[in-house]
C-alpha cells in the first residue's frame, strides 16, 4: 500500500478525524482483530446487557471462586502464624488490580509483568512465600475475571452493528484501542458519527482524496457513500454501486445501497436481501 493511502487510512480512521468514523467500520475493525473495546466493569450492568443466562452465572462463579479462595488463605495463614501484617497486602492488590485495568489493552501482558514484579521484589525483600504467591493468584484471578467479562460483552456487541451503536449510546463502551497504530481513545464517542453536514461534506473530501490515489479501494467508496448518505442518497447510491462493481461480495456496500434506494422511495429489498446471503 503506498505511504499516502497508509496516511489518509490513519488520517480517517481516528489520529486526526475522529468525525469521519462510522461505527459499522469500528464494529468490523474490533470483529477482526483491528481494534479493541473496552466495556464499563460492572456486573448488574452486564447482567442487564448479557441475555445468556450462563454466561452471566460463569462471570459471577469465578468472582466468586477468586474471593472465596481469597478469604480462606487469609484465614488459614492469620490463624496458623498470627502474622497481621499480612493485611498489608489488601491495598497492594487493589493496586494490581488497578493496574491491570488501567491497562485493559494488554491485559496479559501486563498480568505477566505484574507478577514477574511482584516475585522478584519478594524475593529481594526475602518475604514469606505466602505473601508472593497470595498476590501473584489475586493478580492472575483478578485479570481472568476482567477478561472473561470483557469476552463475553465482546461476543455480544461485536455481533450486529446496531448492537454495537447501543454500546456507544449507553456508554458501556467506554475506551477503544487501535492496535495497528498502537493508540488507546477513552470514551465517551458521543461526536462520531455525527449527521452534522459540514462534518460529513469535510468526510467525503477526505475519502475523495483517498480515491484519487486508489481508484480500486471499495472501502473508501463505501466510507464515501456513508458520508454522503445522509444528504445525497443518489451519491451515496453510485459510490456503494462502485464499491460493489471492485468487490462483488461486499456486503455492507449492498445493504447500505438497499437502505439508501428505500430512502428516496426505490426498491431496496433485493439489495438487503444479497447482504444477508453473503
Amino acid at each position: 500500500m503506498k505511504k499516502e493511502v497508509e496516511h489518509i487510512l490513519t488520517k480517517i480512521f481516528f489520529n486526526s478525524n475522529s468525525n469521519f468514523c462510522h461505527w459499522d467500520n469500528i464494529q468490523y475493525a474490533s470483529i477482526k482483530g483491528k481494534l479493541k473495546t473496552k466495556f464499563v466493569y460492572d456486573v448488574k450492568i452486564f447482567k442487564s446487557v448479557i441475555p445468556n443466562t450462563d454466561n452471566t452465572a460463569f462471570l459471577k462463579g469465578i468472582i466468586f471462586i477468586k474471593y472465596i479462595i481469597a478469604f480462606v488463605w487469609i484465614a488459614i495463614y492469620l490463624w496458623n502464624t498470627s502474622d497481621f501484617n499480612f493485611f498489608y497486602i489488601i491495598p497492594i492488590c487493589l493496586i494490581t488490580s488497578y493496574i491491570i485495568e488501567f491497562m485493559w489493552y494488554k491485559r496479559l501482558i501486563t498480568t505477566l509483568i505484574v507478577c514477574i514484579l511482584i516475585f522478584a521484589i519478594s524475593y529481594k525483600l526475602n518475604l514469606n512465600i505466602n505473601y508472593y504467591l497470595f498476590l501473584i493468584f489475586y493478580a492472575m484471578g483478578t485479570s481472568l475475571h476482567h477478561q472473561i467479562h470483557n469476552d463475553f460483552l465482546s461476543q455480544f456487541f461485536y455481533s450486529q452493528p446496531d448492537i454495537y451503536m447501543k454500546g456507544i449510546k449507553t456508554k458501556y463502551i467506554i475506551g477503544l484501542y487501535d492496535t495497528e497504530n498502537n493508540k488507546k481513545y477513552e470514551g465517551p464517542f458521543d461526536n462520531l458519527n455525527s449527521d452534522n453536514e459540514e462534518i460529513q461534506s469535510e468526510g467525503v473530501n477526505v475519502f475523495t482524496e483517498l480515491i484519487e490515489l486508489d481508484q480500486e479501494n471499495a472501502i473508501a467508496y463505501f466510507n464515501r457513500g456513508l458520508a454522503k448518505a445522509p444528504f445525497d442518497c443518489a451519491g451515496a447510491i453510485a459510490d456503494f454501486t462502485k464499491a460493489i462493481e471492485i468487490d462483488p461480495t461486499y456486503k455492507e456496500a449492498y445493504r447500505y445501497r438497499g437502505l439508501a434506494k428505500k430512502k428516496i422511495g426505490e426498491d431496496g429489498e433485493e439489495d438487503i436481501l444479497i447482504s444477508r446471503q453473503l
